[in-house]
């Protein structure tokens, strides 16, 4: 059996059409959360931009650690933690406060989650010679493997 080539650690390729979509419909939200901002209620400002600021990062998390190996969508989704950063400065230098408690911090999360993301990728490459990957959910402690949820690629503990 051949040994599969693996790719440099940065890497530009076609983005697939799964993240043409993804990048297409977040774009949209991010000049619907425009229109909220400026015409929407306080309550309505806060919802849209806590979940439109947490659903990234969940998906880059469970779901789109593949599609981010490929530099190009990384940037991408970089650009988008940059709008996150530019909208939690905004929020902390005007003094609106969207949450009960004070500014939501949750903005500065998806710049600090894809820059994890590389220094883990960094590190499972160097030291184990290998991918990063996400665990399955359905973790069995009766084998002596997990398997990727996505690429179905076995990993040892």
């Amino acid at each position: 059996m051949g040994r599969k080539i693996q790719k440099p650690f940065f890497y530009f390729e076609e983005l697939s059409d799964g993240d043409k979509l993804l990048i297409g419909i977040y774009s949209f939200f991010t000049v619907a959360l425009l229109f909220i901002w400026l015409f929407g209620s306080t309550e309505l400002k806060w919802r849209s931009t806590f979940f439109y600021e947490v659903i990234p990062q969940l998906a880059i998390i469970f779901g789109l650690y593949i599609s981010i190996r490929n530099f190009k969508a990384y940037l991408i989704w970089m650009g988008f933690g940059l709008v996150h950063l530019l909208v939690f400065i905004y929020l902390t230098l005007s003094g609106q406060t969207l949450d009960y408690n004070g500014h939501m911090g949750v903005g500065i999360n998806t710049v600090l989650l894809l820059l994890l993301f590389q220094g883990l990728r960094y590190f499972s490459l160097k030291f184990q010679h290998r991918e990063f990957v996400n665990p399955a959910k359905s973790y069995s402690y009766t084998k002596p493997y997990a398997k990727d949820f996505f690429e179905k690629k076995k990993f040892h503990r």
